[in-house]
């Protein structure tokens, strides 16, 4: 188990002028895996996006045991070639890139009296669509000046 020694607070707050991002440093607080209430999947997540904006994304799936024998392969061109930025590929690291670990949350919902949201409509809205529409709104150069609802 890790233990913080510091922690670094990014926090995002509306004002009048827009959204305002504030940084603080502190080398006494506590570090906390604030997760909220409701779990999506990866594709739960592209389902949302997609029909926030309109569009279809490919979607191809492969497994961690693939992806590791790709690599092990691109490791070993690495090898015979002497490239010097070679580094044998390790199977956890693919594994652990399915998120597959829950978070536990109580310490931060007891020290920070924070309770996560588990309503996923609002979820959805104000995690996935706003951003979206935001992002494709600032892509096609179209500024706003009151916030999306």
């Amino acid at each position: 188990m890790r233990e913080s020694v510091s922690s670094l607070a990014l926090i995002r707050r509306r004002t009048p002028a827009g959204v305002e991002w504030l940084m603080q440093w502190n080398e006494k607080w506590a570090a906390f895996n604030l997760v909220g209430g409701v779990s999506m999947t990866a594709n739960d997540y592209i389902d949302a996006l997609e029909e926030a904006i309109g569009v279809r994304f490919v979607r191809r799936p492969v497994s961690a045991w693939r992806s590791y024998l790709a690599d092990l392969f691109k490791w070993s061109v690495k090898v015979a070639v002497r490239h010097p930025g070679r580094r044998i590929p390790r199977y956890a690291e693919w594994k652990s890139r399915g998120h597959l670990s829950s978070f536990d949350t109580t310490k931060g919902q007891r020290l920070l009296q924070w309770a996560p949201r588990s309503d996923r409509v609002e979820l959805i809205r104000e995690g996935i669509v706003r951003p979206a529409e935001e992002f494709v709104l600032r892509a096609a150069g179209v500024r706003r000046t009151s916030n999306i609802t």
